[in-house]
């Protein structure tokens, strides 16, 4: 365990955490929401700190990030705990903490995971798998580490997380692939025991941050979220609160924990690819597909195929500058694009 970083002490020995925006007040020898952050006597501890259930080499893309360093070898991290409760958590035996078994999970120090990078010849960590905004205190000080020694930090996360939580992070990870799960708050409320308002703020704030690297998914789940109606208000939100160059994902959904809704068919999510492009987005993606159009990066200006994408494969084209990140076809630029 570690002592939390964000919280408050109040009277009667209650802590009041102010890591996420549920604040929760927890009293001595209670946890909050998350079931990992828990009152010992007047302070609170991360009990997570360190404890990984996964630690595994991959490439960025399986984060949802296409336009940050292509094809690039990465090394996976998560916990356990969530402050979420998704009723379609595809990660689900690791994120609600009450229903896993941490014997079998692997404790590391911040040091260990550097050295083990060095070791495997891998420059960019992925806080992933469950949501590292549980496991901050950990994340935070190993970031901090991997920075200093070369290594960049990606942090994939839903992002109900507190501004002041995110400004201290952003001194250490440089790139956010951000899940908004829908655009309607009751979606929130009813499937995930949370709320859209800081996604929406953390968003806001992350492209306010223009030495930062950000790229959106959204979980399309039939009959839940997944009507072009849904489709456009979300594309209307970004395109009025960021704009049309950040990437968008648009993910399939499969069966899991509590949902038993059929997987999405491709053809919905390749639907909202083209819904999203029509109303002017100019980098839109589709996710948990091996091969298709929709995985394919091209030049917004001319259409010329640039990047393509095959399960783990990679292919740049040969019309494709990295160096000057153009199109060599029509001389134009590769917006949001970092080789």
């Amino acid at each position: 365990m570690k002592e939390a970083y964000l919280y408050d002490t109040l009277d009667d020995g209650k802590t009041k955490c102010r890591l996420c925006y549920k604040r929760c007040i927890i009293g001595p020898g209670e946890s909050g929401f998350c079931k990992v952050r828990k009152n010992e006597g007047g302070k609170l501890y991360a009990e997570n700190y360190g404890i990984s259930t996964y630690f595994v080499r991959d490439s960025i893309e399986t984060e949802g990030v296409f336009h940050y360093r292509p094809g690039v070898a990465t090394i996976e991290m998560g916990t356990y705990g969530c402050n979420l409760h998704c009723k379609f958590c595809q990660n689900w035996k690791y994120s609600q903490a009450n229903e896993v078994d941490i014997t079998s999970f692997v404790e590391y120090s911040p040091e260990k995971v550097i050295e083990k990078c060095k070791e495997m010849n891998v420059d960019l960590i992925c806080w992933t798998f469950n949501d590292p905004i549980i496991w901050y205190e950990f994340v935070l000080d190993t970031s901090k580490l991997a920075k200093e020694a070369g290594i960049t930090s990606l942090y994939k996360s839903s992002h109900i997380i507190s501004i002041e939580a995110l400004e201290n992070l952003c001194e250490s990870v440089d790139v956010f692939s951000v899940s908004l799960k829908a655009i309607k708050e009751e979606f929130y409320k009813e499937h995930c025991a949370g709320w859209i308002e800081p996604v929406k703020d953390a968003l806001k704030y992350l492209y306010s941050r223009k030495d930062k690297h950000m790229e959106v998914s959204n979980l399309v789940i039939p009959e839940t979220n997944d009507s072009p109606e849904d489709v456009k208000e979300l594309v209307s939100w970004v395109l009025e609160n960021l704009d049309n160059t950040v990437p968008l994902h648009f993910v399939r959904y499969h069966p899991d924990y509590k949902f038993t809704i059929p997987r999405t068919p491709e053809e919905t999510v390749m639907k909202a690819r083209d819904i999203a492009k029509e109303m002017g987005m100019k980098h839109v993606y589709v996710g948990n597909v091996f091969a298709s159009e929709g995985l394919n990066t091209f030049c917004s200006n001319c259409g010329e195929m640039l990047i393509e994408r095959e399960g783990h494969r990679v292919n740049f084209s040969e019309h494709l500058n990295r160096q000057e990140c153009l199109c060599t076809k029509c001389e134009s630029s590769l917006e949001r694009m970092i080789f």
